[in-house]
């Protein structure tokens, strides 16, 4: 079924829909990404990034949550963004929004630990997907960041709800930044700054920038 996830009702009805069938996965995969600078974003954007990033996965958790506790066995799995570890310029909206899903993570697991439900928080990088602005892809070639189809992220998944992962960061280098970012943020910073001209440059162009929509 559809359901406009950035309203209440639409909300509602995935979520009733979903107790009708004894659904005991939801795996909260809906998100917007709007590259740009925040001081360039006008409020409304950033309001519907931090709703549909973050408001609407904790909401359709918490209606789902009876249904799935009164089964045998269920998993939640909030699909993050590597930029909820390593925040970034020109995604500072964004960047907010999947950290707080990843700390909504790791807090609903430690909640229901006595339960029968687990919670899996995946963080890909850059996705090869439709959805990504020609500014975001601009910026991602020039960077020389690194992507991966959609396949490819699936299976991560797949595996993580399969090997009873509670964390998973896609890719090598993110783990070792998103690590490094936790340890020493200051270093990070360091090393991004050199990529602050470059990130503004793309940003900065509103005609291919604005409301783009980048990761998952």
């Amino acid at each position: 079924m559809a359901a406009d996830l950035s309203a209440a009702e639409g909300v509602d009805r995935l979520a009733a829909a979903a107790r009708q069938f004894g659904a005991n996965v939801l795996i909260n995969n809906a998100g917007i990404g709007g590259f740009g600078l925040l001081e360039e974003q006008g409020w409304g954007e950033v309001e519907r990034i931090l709703t549909t990033n973050l408001a609407v996965p904790v909401r359709l958790t918490q209606a789902l949550l009876p249904s799935l506790r009164a089964q045998p066995a269920a998993v939640v799995v909030n699909i993050g963004s590597a930029f909820g570890s390593i925040p970034f310029a020109g995604f500072a909206a964004y960047s907010a929004a999947k950290a707080g899903l990843r700390a909504f993570s790791q807090g609903l697991r430690r909640e229901l630990a006595d339960t029968g439900v687990r919670i899996v928080h995946v963080a890909p990088r850059a996705i090869d997907t439709a959805l990504n602005s020609r500014a975001v892809r601009q910026l991602n070639a020039e960077l020389g960041n690194a992507s991966d189809a959609p396949e490819a992220v699936a299976g991560v998944v797949i595996a993580a709800i399969e090997d009873e992962c509670a964390e998973r960061v896609v890719g090598q280098p993110e783990r070792l930044f998103a690590w490094l970012n936790g340890c020493a943020p200051a270093l990070v910073d360091r090393g991004l700054r050199g990529k602050l001209s470059t990130i503004k440059r793309h940003a900065g162009d509103r005609t291919i920038a604005a409301a783009g929509l980048s990761q998952s």
